[in-house]
């Protein structure tokens, strides 16, 4: 089985049983190399022979969106891409595009509270004065608006603070959440949720109308 047979084939070589071969691999503690699955494209990204089309197509001058039409795709995606692979001199280099954008895609990611220091005391602090999620997100892309390295957005707090496992922030800080919820589930989970809709309620034009209408009846009355 070192040499690439199967557990059945070396099992039929030998004249033995599947069950023996089994326990002869247990003793010899052998475990089977388990094939990896080769990684597909989605389409979803750019991929290499796509950026090595750009990389060409730059060195002979073509426009941005000329080369969105050849690769049939949007004018923006390949601005996007062209700008944030750049190196120091302007140039675009494939092979180190397609290297970041990998690293990028990369699963589980660092939180950026979890990465960032200095960005998870200024969120603790502002949680300290009672500041919602919501307020931090908004101050801080106000306070720093040509840096986006200091933002973050609500649900990233919330997920640090109260989501099971993230571990990011303390868990006392959960007490300056104006909630004060210890647990809270995903925006995502929970959207389309008719769970806090009311039931039988009644328009603001239709209760206005049976005012209107009721004082109209109540004035009849009187006059009559």
């Amino acid at each position: 089985m070192r040499q690439g047979v199967s557990n059945t084939a070396a099992c039929r070589i030998l004249g033995v049983s599947r069950k023996t071969g089994q326990l002869i691999r247990r003793r010899a503690s052998h475990q089977t190399a388990t094939e990896q699955a080769q990684a597909s494209w989605s389409g979803r990204y750019l991929s290499l022979p796509e950026r090595l089309v750009i990389a060409d197509l730059l060195r002979l001058g073509t426009s941005l969106r000329a080369i969105a039409a050849e690769l049939g795709r949007s004018p923006s995606t390949v601005k996007r891409e062209v700008d944030r692979h750049r190196d120091a001199q302007g140039r675009y280099l494939p092979h180190a595009a397609e290297a970041a954008a990998g690293e990028q895609r990369r699963r589980p990611r660092t939180s950026r509270l979890a990465g960032d220091v200095r960005l998870r005391r200024l969120v603790q602090r502002k949680l300290n004065r009672y500041w919602s999620p919501e307020q931090i997100a908004g101050w801080l892309r106000e306070t720093h608006p040509d840096d986006p390295s200091r933002w973050v957005c609500a649900e990233t707090i919330y997920r640090a603070l109260i989501v099971p496992g993230a571990q990011v922030l303390a868990q006392r800080y959960t007490a300056r959440l104006r909630t004060g919820r210890r647990l809270r589930r995903s925006r995502y989970l929970t959207r389309g949720s008719q769970d806090g809709a009311v039931r039988d309620m009644t328009m603001i034009d239709h209760s206005f109308l049976r005012r209107v209408c009721g004082r109209r009846r109540l004035g009849r009355w009187r006059c009559s």
